[in-house]
């Protein structure tokens, strides 16, 4: 029986119910193949309709063949120029499906009747294929006979693009499902990216009911990720180290935790902001200032934050000589470098902490007009930013 779609919705999912869709269609459920040949007749899939219908025949062949007759007789109205067009051939498939349904079933009965208002979440939910099964990406051998294909390089562009500055899951699906071919001859950056998308799974963010085309699975994303991080790819490095890190806490396996870090030292060796600055945070926690100040020294050539924290040493004198015109400068730096704006506090930071090395003469010459007028900006941009995000 086809799953009923309005205790999925109450349930603000989508996804699930399409999948439980696919799922009757693999399986040959005979009501879950009329509620996609629905949707795909209603969102002019003509190629998924005819797919359908001939799945349909196996378990009801008296409907498939009347439909089957109405198409050929929708067909035979079209000139062979317009059989070649994909739109007109859509209709045609719309119309013998239409006359099919409603020469077999009762108005109550009918698909065309049974979805009422959610039709428009359901076609969102098909069309963007939520539920659908993905393709499984295949682990390349250990030592592949053949050199990784090249990648071309509007593709590799495309993917770098997009692969980590999207929100956009239909992008995201895209992204990897292109990379699966390549990822599967070894090319390291499609297996990251094949990894990444494991890691975090592909999902909308922001619309209602949410739909989900790839779950997130740890353990499905490890190897992909180790594989591409031992060829090198900085960002691969950071999530393996995660995952084996996430994994020794549970298991306190020795083994776990000696392979996070060493991929966490190589990330970092490869520039990884992200193993940089854990490297930093461990070597401050146990104390180890001088070796916590050069990590914060490579961090802070790139972020604003670091740098913030770099003056703080150099003021203090920790894991380095004391310099107080160096702090004051990389201060001065991210304040005359950054903006007020929201969920990033770079600027007001800076901004107090300038005001402040003016008030004590610290790096700098004492000067008193500087701290007021610096003091009155931060309270200006602070109203503003309490304006913006009241809106």
């Amino acid at each position: 029986m086809t799953p009923v779609f309005e205790d999925y919705l109450k349930k603000n999912d989508l996804s699930g119910y399409m999948k439980a869709l696919w799922q009757g269609y693999a399986e040959g459920d005979k009501e879950s193949l009329h509620a996609l040949l629905y949707l795909a007749v209603q969102t002019s899939n003509a190629e998924d309709a005819l797919d359908i219908a001939e799945k349909l025949l196996d378990v009801d062949q008296d409907y498939v063949i009347l439909f089957d007759k109405h198409l050929k007789e929708e067909m035979g109205k079209l000139s062979e120029e317009e059989q070649n067009d994909e739109t007109t051939v859509c209709n045609a498939v719309k119309m013998a499906y239409l006359t099919t349904d409603m020469a077999l079933r009762s108005k109550e009965e009918s698909y065309f009747y049974r979805f009422g208002e959610a039709q428009n979440t359901l076609f969102r939910g098909y069309i963007n294929d939520a539920g659908k099964p993905q393709p499984e990406a295949k682990l390349p051998t250990e030592d592949p006979q053949e050199e990784p294909v090249e990648v071309p390089e509007d593709t590799l562009d495309y993917w770098k693009s997009y692969l980590s500055r999207t929100d956009a899951a239909t992008t995201q699906n895209s992204i990897y499902q292109s990379a699966i071919p390549y990822a599967e001859k070894g090319h390291p950056y499609a297996m990251y990216i094949v990894g990444f998308m494991l890691y975090y799974g592909i999902k909308t963010k922001y619309s209602s009911p949410s739909m989900v085309y790839l779950e997130p699975d740890n353990e499905k994303a490890l190897p992909w990720l180790q594989r591409a991080a031992d060829k090198d790819i900085p960002n691969a490095c950071w999530l393996t180290y995660y995952i084996y890190m996430m994994r020794f806490r549970k298991t306190k396996q020795a083994e776990d935790e000696q392979l996070a870090l060493s991929y966490l030292d190589k990330g970092a060796a490869l520039g990884n902001s992200n193993c940089i600055e854990e490297l930093q945070k461990i070597a401050e926690e146990h104390g180890e200032d001088r070796k916590a100040f050069e990590h914060l020294k490579k961090l802070a050539e790139t972020d604003r934050s670091a740098k913030l924290k770099l003056a703080k040493y150099y003021e203090q004198g920790k894991g380095c000589e004391k310099d107080l015109k160096k702090a004051f400068e990389l201060v001065e730096y991210v304040y005359n470098h950054s903006s007020a704006t929201p969920y990033n506090s770079d600027w007001e930071d800076s901004a107090e902490m300038l005001a402040d090395y003016y008030y004590e003469g610290i790096g700098c010459e004492k000067n008193v007009d500087k701290y007021f007028e610096i003091k009155q900006k931060l309270r200006e941009d602070n109203e503003y930013l309490d304006y913006i995000m009241s809106k």
